[in-house]
């Protein structure tokens, strides 16, 4: 069992922050009264999933075996692109998570994508993407650049 709990205060905000039950320290606890805790702090996984959209794109990777490629992309807030993305599951909503994250992409490659190039195209200026995300979503991904081995 686990002894994290939603925040009831917390509802109207647009993510949800979790809490040790028995310490009430706020997604890491470190209390040395809590039975779980024992006064060592210890990193929670916040257990949810968002859906967020991206720009993505590719980018340069280095002049190795004739020049190599990554996908990379950056989070977008535009209301006009995102609608009511970024959405949150729970844990226990991953298969919701994936099915938001398909129509997202559908309604994207009907509007948003309409005109624009695949991101394999020398021509390409992005493409918008939702992708699932475990916890809040980065602001970009990769969140190190990739090194050729």
């Amino acid at each position: 069992m686990t002894h994290l709990e939603q925040r009831p205060d917390m509802d109207d905000l647009p993510h949800k922050e979790w809490k040790c039950e028995f310490c009430n320290a706020a997604n890491s606890c470190f209390d040395a009264d809590c039975q779980f805790c024992e006064g060592e702090p210890k990193e929670q996984t916040v257990p949810f999933y968002t859906v967020a959209i991206y720009l993505e794109d590719r980018a340069y990777g280095g002049p190795e075996e004739g020049g190599w490629w990554y996908d990379c992309g950056e989070r977008i807030d535009d209301p006009e692109i995102t609608g009511c993305v970024p959405a949150i599951f729970r844990a226990s909503e991953e298969a919701m998570a994936i099915d938001c994250c398909r129509a997202t992409n559908d309604r994207l490659n009907a509007t948003a994508n309409d005109g624009r190039r695949e991101i394999s195209s020398v021509l390409s200026t992005g493409r918008y993407v939702a992708r699932v995300c475990e916890g809040y979503p980065e602001p970009f991904f990769p969140t190190e650049r990739p090194h050729y081995e």
